[in-house]
């Protein structure tokens, strides 16, 4: 295996050679790096997002490799093998690493059933192509230096390094292309500017109600948590996360906001002898790894050391770092009740494990609408959960019996409406509108089907009934209009792939795509799912438009998991326009389709108790008062005995101070950390940029916004975007979306991920013309990306419309 740098590849890269892409952005690069030896290289991609860019440059000389997946193959490791090898690999080995009881390895199950999933996936893959290719000269691929590990489900060289351990094993050449910043497609989360916030710890006060512990990092819903809190009276305590984010409540006055802390898995005060014994530990896997139950690809994968050094070195290392900071927390803040996602996160993992055994109940809820998929959940029983609908409870109930499940009901939602553009501006919906004139508009709506490479259902099958949902009957051709909704953001398919191989028009695939999803309902006369559903199913359902599924495919996840008869499921690719026509054009149907849909809505968001005036708030009563009982049981004897003492002397009552660090007993009030409005330092460089869409959740607490911003000259998308309402910064994050219309708009293919698609809090009493977004480039200067001005004949979210001049 050797090792080329840029210029190299340019002068020796041939037609016979080709170059293995995992995404789209490695794809984009190659073209970059030089136009002619990118023209010349046979192009083999390893996931839809690498096939899609680089179909998208008509390059022709692209491998479809769809043909050779083995998908029974993935589902089989996805639910059988890999979710228990994850958990067990380390003690097949006879070694274990356990801080404060906890055992790392199983700790890490989740990011380690990816690991595994991707590298198997990759490996077997790889090997077809390489073998199937007899012809080609050498193999190329990408790989960073320094090289990045897999964390969870993002960006990393891992697949380089199976790569390279499968062209060795076959006897065939291959080169690794070093880059110094490798171009990413889905860069790991890091927390917004917005919640590095300064941790306080409250002080002990007098019981007005139970203590809650509450880690929000990928909850749903969590404003509405922090309210039943307040209404409650509950003295809460939240756990921020250093990874995912930290959502904040909106109200000043809240009492969750001014009782914040943060962990660091950098923090090595307590660690002094953990590091030396993960090395030991990292040097006995090297020597027992070869008699391991994993995977050949990944146990005599030399190339993989990297990878391992990471996960024992580092990561293990930062989770017990945290461990031992939360073991000391849990010791001086007793909790009645602690709440976190069901989705994976470090401190949610490590917290609910030390308070339960101190003796706390656990309540679970949910990421999203539907309880994730079992192997991306902490590996810990809890006591409760919170579901939404029925259907969710019975999902959670399957995945850990034991868990005391509340239905609550539709009291959580995340349903947003647009608040700009103004209608009469929203060119891109006037657009389209005008022309699906007189046509009953029939809505694909996608989910992701594959996750960092690998499918969750078969893409072959998939496409195959995409074509069949294209391939609309003559006699309905004029009368109706087939328009695709991909999921946004980087889970989502190029569009591209449904005109390659599904024969839809490219019009009927990007039309869409610069619409929010209440507009695309709005269009809609039907929705029709394919193979992997999405939660956004419930909102079809919540808006009374009639949803059809088609499961012409096995997926390794249902979510949601509908009955046939309310959703019309079908699984006979050739009956798909029988089920849709009489949808579209028989008013009976139709209406006894919409009906059954919405008693099933409603009957699924009942709550478990029906005549409950408050279910959210009576299942955290419920959760808390086995503890609370106990709490002031204990308590009433302490604050008795301490008050008898008190005034027996005639002394006045002792102040209680913060057991953490001796503060006095006000709440140390949260900071967020962001950039004040007036220090933003204005570039000169030429500057584009533009609010496409602004939209607010129901309830007034969140806001959407979404757009692009660049710098013109040099070519480069916005490096950070940062909100500020009212003059406050509000949160922000980095441009990473793709706007193919942006780059052939202003002819500058470089600013092609200027994108951005923010959600943060909107504060309290959101108002539009307080809203101020500006983008920040590399060199820190920063210039406003502006909203039009509501103006007779102004048009929408076209590129290249806002421009600013230099400074």
């Amino acid at each position: 295996m050797s090792v080329v740098d840029q210029a190299t590849l340019c002068h020796e890269i041939g037609p016979e050679d080709a170059i293995f892409v995992v995404n789209g952005a490695e794809v984009r690069h190659l073209q970059q790096i030089d136009e002619a030896a990118f023209a010349r290289v046979r192009i083999l991609p390893l996931s839809l997002h690498a096939l899609g860019g680089a179909l998208r440059t008509s390059h022709p000389r692209v491998f479809d490799y769809r043909i050779l997946i083995d998908y029974a193959a993935i589902a089989d490791e996805y639910h059988r093998v890999f979710p228990q090898l994850s958990n067990e690999w380390l003690g097949d080995m006879g070694l274990h690493c356990q801080i404060e009881g906890i055992d790392l390895a199983r700790l890490d199950a989740p990011a380690q059933f990816q690991f595994f999933l991707h590298a198997q996936h990759i490996a077997r893959l790889a090997e077809k192509i390489v073998q199937q290719h007899d012809t080609v000269r050498r193999f190329y691929v990408f790989s960073g230096d320094p090289l990045t590990p897999l964390d969870f489900y993002f960006d990393s060289d891992v697949t380089a390094a199976v790569i390279r351990y499968v062209c060795e094993r076959l006897g065939r050449p291959s080169s690794t292309l070093v880059v110094s910043s490798p171009p990413a497609h889905m860069p790991a989360p890091v927390a917004p500017e917005a919640n590095q916030i300064q941790s306080g710890m409250q002080s002990d006060r007098a019981f007005g109600g139970a203590r809650i512990g509450l880690v929000p990092a990928t909850l749903r819903g969590v404003q509405q948590l922090y309210s039943a809190f307040d209404e409650l009276h509950f003295d809460a305590l939240l756990f921020a996360s250093e990874t995912w984010g930290t959502p904040l409540p909106n109200s000043a006055d809240s009492a969750v906001s001014k009782s914040v802390v943060t962990f660091s898995s950098q923090d090595a005060s307590r660690d002094d002898d953990i590091g030396p014994k993960l090395h030991e530990l990292r040097k006995r896997i090297s020597k027992k790894i070869s008699s391991s139950s994993l995977p050949a690809c990944i146990r005599d994968n030399r190339y993989l050391d990297f990878q391992f050094d990471h996960i024992v070195t580092k990561r293990w290392l930062g989770y017990a770092r945290l461990i031992r900071q939360a073991s000391a927390l849990v010791k001086e803040r007793p909790l009645e009740l602690l709440i976190r996602s069901d989705h994976f996160t470090a401190e949610g993992a490590v917290l609910s494990h030390l308070y339960r055994r101190a003796g706390t109940p656990v309540m679970v809820a949910l990421h999203s609408s539907w309880p994730v998929d079992i192997n991306w959940r902490s590996p810990r029983h809890s006591d409760f959960a919170l579901a939404w609908s029925k259907s969710s409870a019975r999902r959670i109930a399957q995945c850990d019996p034991r868990t005391r499940v509340c239905t609550v009901g539709d009291a959580v939602q995340d349903t947003f409406r647009r608040i700009y553009p103004y209608e009469e501006e929203n060119a891109p919906l006037r657009t389209i509108t005008e022309s699906v004139r007189r046509k009953k508009v029939v809505l694909l709506l996608t989910n992701a089907i594959e996750i960092h490479a690998v499918p969750i259902t078969d893409p072959v099958a998939y496409f195959e009934t995409c074509a069949a949902l294209a391939s609309i009957p003559a006699g309905l051709r004029d009368r109706v209009a087939l328009l695709v909704r991909t999921k946004p953001g980087p889970f989502g398919e190029d569009p591209i792939l449904y005109e390659a191989f599904s024969g839809l028009a490219g019009a009927s695939s990007t039309g869409l795509a610069s619409l929010g999803f209440d507009d695309c309902l709005r269009l809609a006369d039907c929705v029709v799912g394919v193979n992997v559903p999405t939660s956004a199913y419930w909102d079809v359902l919540r808006g009374q438009v009639p949803l059809v599924h088609l499961q012409t495919s096995d997926a390794v996840a249902l979510h949601p998991d509908l009955p046939a008869d309310v959703v019309g499921c079908i699984t006979d690719g050739a009956r798909i326009w029988d089920e849709i026509a009489p949808v579209l054009f028989d008013e009976t149907h139709r209406r006894q389709l919409i009906e059954r849909q919405r008693a099933f809505f409603e009957s699924e968001h009942r709550p478990e108790h029906e005549l409950a005036e408050a279910p959210l708030l009576d299942a955290l009563r419920l959760a808390c008062r086995p503890a609370l009982m106990s709490r002031l049981a204990t308590a009433s004897k302490r604050w008795g005995a301490a008050l008898r003492r008190a005034f027996s002397s005639g002394a006045e009552p002792v102040e209680t101070t913060d057991r953490a660090n001796g503060n006095s007993p006000a709440r140390a009030p949260f900071e967020a950390v962001g950039p004040k409005l007036d220090d933003l330092v204005l570039t000169r460089a030429v500057t584009a940029g533009h609010v496409d869409e602004v939209s607010m959740s129901f309830d007034g607490r969140t806001i959407i916004v979404r757009g692009w911003a660049a710098a013109l000259t040099p070519g480069q998308p916005a490096k950070r975007i940062h909100v500020f309402v009212n003059e406050v910064h509000r949160g922000g994050g980095e441009t990473a979306i793709e706007r193919p219309d942006v780059a052939a708009a202003t002819g500058n293919p470089d600013i092609l991920t200027s994108g951005f698609w923010l959600k943060v809090e909107a504060g309290p009493k959101f108002d539009l013309s307080g809203l101020a977004i500006y983008g920040q480039l590399a060199d820190g200067t920063c210039f406003e990306v502006p909203l039009p001005r509501r103006r007779e004949g102004s048009v929408s979210g076209s590129p290249g419309h806002a421009m600013s001049t230099p400074c």
